[in-house]
């Protein structure tokens, strides 16, 4: 039976081209996509996912590994990538490694479900993925850098501990001093180097580190990330009762949103009683009352495209060197913020 890669080589096309036109996109041309018809009907293709998926084949789908997409900072990716997906003329796979359920996601990695993948989430670790990585199916990487297979392309630039660091000087250069830190998770990928930035930023401004002010979260309480918050504030509140805090730095914007409604219940005043500071800057953080203090980068959206742009080049065997070209300048100048709002007091 025919492929799609076999009707692009006797065309002399790209394959996201040939996909393209079989899938009826609109921006290749009529006459492109009937001339593609044409040769696929001779050549006898037969597009058909579920027997592709079955046979673990290459087909039109991109397998997009995360570790919880409920949480909305990937809700948030998945929406971005999903559409530069689209625009490249594939569909995408959602897999997760929730709760360190890794079964599925390491099967169609090992069978190469898809054209290719994109991986999210510390859970699969880079042994794995370079073994799943060929070049009938590169694997792109988010969040850390995985070296040894040409094969797998990564975000070299991360900018997690960048962000922790940034958060705790800010509120350190607003005069705090009593500055708790609320931890995710320790097996997601920006939770641990968030908090190495929240250490150097300590030491460098010459605070001693408590371990009394770093507030674990229980993940596997089967409660949602915002009652995660909450309740891990409710722990914070009797701290600030005594004068022990006097800010919150929460790894990321949804504990936050949790914790200033458990403040809000229990009559504690945001920021005049506390601060508090979240990262990822989420779209809700804008219009919460009081808006929510963050860190993230108004060059997030560019960041995930590059990737799968990347990606996409690696299917169709062509030179990824100009995705590196297209994007050069905003890369280089790609960084992260303080949004400053209204949950924290500034001097």
């Amino acid at each position: 039976m025919a492929t799609i890669k076999d009707i692009a080589k006797k065309m002399n096309l790209g394959v996201s081209t040939v996909s393209m036109a079989l899938n009826n996109n609109p921006r290749i041309s009529q006459a492109t996509r009937q001339e593609v018809m044409r040769v696929a009907n001779e050549m006898g293709y037969v597009k058909n996912w579920l027997a592709a998926d079955l046979q673990g084949g290459r087909n039109n789908l991109i397998l997009v590994i995360v570790d919880d997409a409920s949480r909305p900072y990937f809700s948030r990716f998945i929406d971005i990538v999903q559409n530069r997906i689209a625009y490249h003329g594939f569909d995408l796979l959602i897999s997760t490694t929730f709760n360190n359920h890794l079964d599925t996601a390491k099967r169609y990695l090992s069978q190469n479900r898809g054209a290719g993948a994109i991986v999210f989430t510390m859970q699969i670790d880079d042994d794995f993925i370079n073994k799943c990585a060929n070049d009938e199916f590169p694997i792109y990487v988010f969040g850390r850098e995985v070296v040894g297979n040409e094969n797998v392309y990564c975000q070299k630039e991360v900018s997690y501990y960048l962000s922790g660091y940034l958060s705790t000087n800010y509120l350190i250069e607003q005069g705090f001093k009593r500055i708790a830190y609320v931890r995710q998770v320790l097996s997601t990928l920006g939770t641990p180097r968030r908090f190495e930035g929240y250490l150097k930023a300590l030491a460098e401004n010459n605070i001693a580190f408590d371990e009394g002010l770093v507030f674990d979260v229980n993940r596997d309480n089967g409660k949602n990330i915002y009652d995660n918050g909450y309740m891990v504030t409710e722990e914070i509140i009797k701290n600030i009762q005594d004068k022990k805090i006097d800010a919150v730095f929460y790894s990321n914007d949804s504990l936050a949103l949790g914790g200033l409604k458990c403040f809000s219940d229990a009559a504690v005043k945001v920021p005049e009683d506390i601060s508090v500071i979240g990262y990822g800057d989420l779209p809700y953080s804008r219009f919460l009352s009081p808006t929510l203090s963050t860190v993230g980068s108004p060059d997030y959206a560019s960041v995930y495209n590059y990737g799968v742009d990347t990606l996409v080049k690696a299917i169709n065997n062509e030179d990824t060197s100009s995705v590196d070209e297209d994007y050069r300048e905003l890369l280089l100048n790609a960084r992260e913020i303080v949004y400053e709002r209204g949950s924290v007091r500034r001097k």
